[in-house]
């Protein structure tokens, strides 16, 4: 398992790490990103429980090369308050940890959004980009949610539908061009025939 985690990291890191997309903005397994430069400082990824359990099963060191902090916490959401983990702490939100943080980091990398619904994504985009651009941040990569999953919420249609609502909403958020420094690392994409990974 340790040896798929590996993969599945270095994987993304092909994807998304400290690099600018393709043109039309989003990284795929066919065109991955580009390395636009020297990171003059550090990157901050900050998660929900998804690098969290990459931690706990020992395969968090295969992010080699640049700078980084990891900033992981389980049951983490973006903007809204995070849900109370599995052993009672409720942690910060992403949004929060990004404005504690302050202008230390150079690239934002953002896997959070499992616990997150898609409703108020778009707006979330817009509070999360705004805060990093105040804080100095050069790039933001947003990872796109899996969402061939089948567990469901009490009162929800599923998180499927929800992830796959808001990957289309990052999707057109990056082509409309309001955030030039927003890219997309499409994990949905690459991770989506992986089974043995997860």
């Amino acid at each position: 398992m340790r040896r798929l985690l590996v993969a599945a990291i270095a994987a993304l890191l092909a994807l998304a790490g400290v690099a600018a997309a393709s043109p039309d903005g989003a990284a795929t397994v066919d065109d991955t990103a580009h390395r636009i430069g020297p990171v003059e400082r550090p990157v901050l990824l900050v998660s929900d429980s998804a690098w969290l359990g990459i931690k706990t099963y020992g395969a968090i060191d295969a992010v080699q090369g640049f700078e980084h902090m990891f900033d992981l916490g389980s049951c983490r959401r973006r903007v809204v308050n995070s849900c109370r983990n599995y052993d009672g702490h409720v942690p910060n939100t992403m949004y929060e940890e990004i404005a504690w943080r302050g202008g230390t980091f150079d690239t934002l990398v953002v896997a959070t959004g499992y616990n997150d619904s898609d409703r108020r994504f778009t707006a979330e985009v817009d509070t999360v980009v705004t805060l990093a651009r105040a804080n100095g941040y050069r790039r933001v990569v947003w990872l796109t949610l899996r969402s061939n999953v089948a567990y469901v919420s009490q009162g929800n249609d599923g998180f499927a539908a929800s992830f796959e609502r808001a990957n289309q909403a990052l999707a057109d958020i990056v082509a409309a061009g309001t955030y030039p420094e927003l890219v997309i690392a499409d994990w949905a994409g690459y991770a989506e025939h992986q089974h043995a990974w997860f």
